[in-house]
């Protein structure tokens, strides 16, 4: 199993379901809509009436990919160079992404911790990344708008199909072209193009950097696509 990348695919299941079986569906974003509420953010209204063909669909180059992604941020936030490249199943140890990670958790700590009249003083800015780092491996939901703030589940036990974190696509897609300029990848590729495949099974030794960067580039394509489905939809990115 991987983890897949959805847009509007809920809209594909409702004309397909029964009600019953499309209700199980559709728990996830009521469960959304809570978390959102409860964070003072409006809830998304998921739109049901978008067209078969305008399904956004894909899948990560497994769980690892993503890490691999967030490894070439965590290098370029805290030391403004690229890693060099690693193979898709060394990327298990990342001491630079450990530090990114404890940064964003001393930063949101001592913004939760900030009295009243601290308030009115600016506070140093959010680490980098937050939107590609701050959001579970294997589930939940980026939504089309921009929002300042990751927003977090609250509620204990956590709410299923959530992941704990709910993020931002427009931010989501800064944060990968930025990281995808880094590697010099192509605008406009498509995640069925043969060369991201080629590169991402087989990363080459020289050439373009997105070559030899090839798990990285095929996944920053993969949500900016996505993101970029979210914006022309109003659909909501899910990771399932």
């Amino acid at each position: 199993m991987g983890l897949d990348i959805m847009v509007g695919w809920l809209a594909q299941n409702r004309r397909c379901l029964a009600d019953e079986e499309f209700r199980s569906l559709f728990e996830p974003f009521d469960s959304l809509n809570e978390v959102l509420v409860e964070g003072g953010a409006p809830p998304h209204h998921e739109p049901l009436d978008v067209a078969d063909d305008d399904v956004f669909e894909a899948q990560m180059w497994g769980y690892n990919g993503l890490r691999m992604v967030r490894r070439v941020a965590a290098h370029w936030a805290l030391e403004g160079r690229l890693p060099p490249p690693i193979a898709y199943d060394e990327v298990d140890e990342v001491p630079v992404l450990d530090q990114l990670y404890a940064a964003h958790n001393e930063f949101m700590a001592r913004e939760s911790s900030r009295g009243l009249l601290s308030r009115f003083a600016k506070s140093k800015p959010a680490p980098a990344f937050a939107q590609l780092l701050l959001h579970s491996d294997c589930e939940g939901f980026y939504l089309p708008r921009r929002m300042d703030r990751v927003i977090f589940d609250s509620g204990d036990p956590q709410r299923e199909g959530v992941g704990y974190m709910v993020g931002s696509a427009p931010l989501l897609w800064e944060e990968c072209q930025l990281l995808a300029s880094c590697i010099d990848l192509p605008e406009g590729l498509d995640t069925q193009d043969e060369q991201l495949w080629e590169f991402a099974d087989r990363p080459s030794k020289t050439g373009p950097l997105w070559q030899q960067y090839g798990v990285e580039a095929y996944c920053l394509t993969v949500l900016m696509r996505a993101t970029e489905a979210s914006a022309r939809l109003g659909a909501a990115v899910q990771f399932v």
